[in-house]
């Protein structure tokens, strides 16, 4: 997500294939408390019916489509401040992973911990 955004967009988040996890980037969002980056996916979902980002691709463009032949000075409004709000956000979001990596240790195990990465390694 963080990539998709920082390269192009919430529209190119959204509009990729990499928005099919939006939903769920919104549940982990939450779950590490990255409230900033959390409301901007929250605001881009009245994009869409009932709030739900589908996680159909396909779907996904022709409601951003729709928003877009509606008011496409309102829809360019609406993706530009997404996308201030993210940059806002961004800091707040990398300092919530950083402290789910530093409080989950276990779960990230070091690549250079030659036990680690053999076992990673077995089919």
């Amino acid at each position: 997500m963080n990539g998709e955004i920082e390269n192009g967009g919430v529209h190119q988040f959204l509009w990729n294939s990499s928005g099919d996890f939006a939903e769920e980037a919104k549940q982990h969002l939450a779950e590490i408390r990255a409230l900033g980056a959390l409301g901007v996916l929250r605001k881009a979902g009245a994009v869409f019916p009932r709030g739900v980002i589908s996680r159909d691709q396909t779907k996904r463009q022709r409601a951003i489509e729709k928003h877009q032949k509606r008011g496409a000075k309102r829809s360019t409004d609406l993706w530009t401040t997404l996308n201030r709000e993210y940059r806002h956000a961004s800091s707040e979001l990398h300092e919530r992973l950083y402290e789910r990596v530093r409080g989950h240790q276990e779960e990230f195990p070091d690549p250079d911990d030659e036990p680690a990465r053999r076992q990673s390694l077995r089919p």
